[in-house]
């Protein structure tokens, strides 16, 4: 873990932390024969009773909304996430269980941890690029409104090393249901026709818009694709690393 690059916004009750390469691979256990062991020896470095973690597992298909948000209230396996059977389909967690550990792995997506101190709530994001289009940055601060009476302006924010818009280059801009991220700031055209893709932008005014304070929104200033700490999926590595997010009773 670098200590750079870890969340410092948060009351000293919540606990988060962020992984690196330093830490091996650490993903669902049946993309890769080594995470079971990383994320066992990961909580015990970091004090993470490995019995209270449970993993987001993000999917990719037909019929995805990259949107779902899912309610985690207890742990699924004795072995937590270290086991396949410890893990959850879903695009973001939300939880007021004191002692849930919340692990989700990324190469390049942002993780990003949502806190509330006043309703007691945290949330755990996947802002990829495809949930990043369809609006789950704002979808999740108007689901903790909704859900918990969070107010916006309570919430505070922690954005994971992730890729940024120098490095994340398109041919071309997808058709989406949305189509506000083709335009500037988000996508940038070069001079050679390709666009520079700013998710990391996109997402920071989708949280302002919602209400979120600038003040309370802190992100990490570490380009994925260029980083020697992380690993990142759009050069072609395969290694993921993890946020882990938990709030103590």
């Amino acid at each position: 873990m670098i200590a750079a690059h870890q969340a410092h916004i948060f009351p000293e009750q919540y606990f988060v932390a962020t992984s690196s390469l330093k830490n091996g691979v650490i993903r669902h256990p049946s993309l890769d024969p080594a995470a079971p062991d990383n994320i066992r020896a990961w909580c015990h470095q970091l004090e993470v009773p490995l019995e209270q973690t449970v993993g987001l597992y993000v999917t990719y298909g037909e019929g995805r909304t990259y949107t779902d948000i899912v309610e985690v209230g207890e742990p699924l396996d004795a072995q937590g996430a270290s086991t396949e059977e410890g893990w959850v389909k879903a695009d973001a967690f939300v939880t007021q269980t004191p002692n849930l550990a919340m692990l989700l792995p990324v190469a390049d997506c942002n993780a990003v941890v949502y806190v509330d101190p006043v309703q007691n709530v945290m949330a755990l994001a996947h802002l990829g690029w495809h949930s990043t289009v369809q609006n789950l940055a704002s979808k999740l601060v108007e689901y903790m409104a909704e859900q918990y009476g969070s107010e916006p302006s309570n919430i505070l924010i922690y954005n994971s090393p992730s890729i940024r818009a120098s490095s994340y280059i398109f041919t071309h801009l997808a058709e989406t249901d949305s189509t506000r991220w083709h335009a500037e700031p988000y996508a940038a055209q070069q001079s050679d026709g390709t666009y520079a893709v700013d998710l990391v932008k996109y997402n920071y005014d989708q949280w302002c818009e919602a209400g979120i304070l600038p003040e309370n929104i802190e992100i990490t200033d570490v380009d994925t694709a260029t980083s020697s700490d992380y690993p990142s999926h759009f050069v072609g590595q395969n290694s993921r690393f993890a946020v882990v997010a938990m709030k103590y009773s």
